[in-house]
């Protein structure tokens, strides 16, 4: 199965390595594509990989746990007609709220929260104002469905994207802006040493080309795409296990 829609210019965060990179060599050879990160000489590398004569490849650095950060991304695609949004940054740490620094719990908000608020809502208009299909991708996570001990704000703030993406599907549902909420398990990525996890915590994770090729194909087809049969049974739990307490 293909993409429902194609697009011409595609803006993904966290594009640098992972699921971001890998949404960035699914998509369609002639879909022009705008790269942001925190990590310019990965991003530099991937833009060399995908440009190509009929491809434009824009590299933009910026940290999106910092108000600069993102107003600066938006001030650099003012002009650019992006036309599909993969809102894929993602921060979270692994141990006890109480264990964990406040700048680190302030960073995991700020980038998969309000970064994904605050650059949705802005990129918006262009989007409604398309006349053709769009489409907005926002990742969350299967640790969305539920709290999780050991990674509350990081399953928190998940959650909040999940809630997010699903109700923007509901208000744009009469427009031509489709929207699907990502909730992949663990992948095989630069997240678990960045989170701080111990090796082998993520045996059995997918592969970020299969949740990226995945998650395009059900845009504009579902509202979520949750990779991965065992991910799908986790997502059900909550409905037949008791809450804490």
């Amino acid at each position: 199965m293909e993409m429902k829609h194609t697009y011409t210019h595609a803006l993904i965060t966290g594009a640098s390595s992972g699921i971001g990179a890998a949404f960035a060599r699914q998509l369609p050879p002639l879909t022009h594509l705008v790269l942001t990160g925190r990590n310019t000489k990965k991003l530099e590398a991937l833009a060399t990989e995908l440009r190509t004569p009929g491809r434009d490849v824009q590299v933009i650095t910026a940290d999106l746990a910092m108000e600069d950060g993102r107003q600066n991304l938006l001030n650099a695609i003012k002009n650019t007609p992006i036309d599909l949004f993969i809102c894929n940054a993602g921060l979270g740490t692994y141990g006890n709220v109480a264990d964990n620094t406040p700048e680190i719990e302030h960073q995991i908000v700020q980038v998969n929260v309000l970064a994904v608020t605050q650059l949705t809502r802005a990129l918006l208009p262009r989007l409604l104002a398309h006349g053709k299909p769009t489409g907005i991708i926002i990742v969350s996570s299967v640790v969305g469905f539920m709290p999780i001990p050991g990674f509350a704000t990081y399953a928190a703030s998940k959650a909040f994207d999940l809630y997010y993406a699903e109700a923007l599907a509901a208000e744009l549902a009469h427009h031509r802006i489709d929207v699907l909420a990502v909730c992949p398990g663990a992948t095989a990525t630069q997240f678990q040493a960045r989170a701080g996890m111990a090796d082998g915590q993520l045996k059995f994770a997918a592969r970020a080309d299969d949740v990226a090729a995945g998650a395009l194909r059900a845009l504009g087809r579902k509202h979520i795409y949750i990779h991965g049969f065992l991910n799908m049974l986790f997502a059900m739990a909550p409905r037949i296990l008791p809450r804490w307490g």
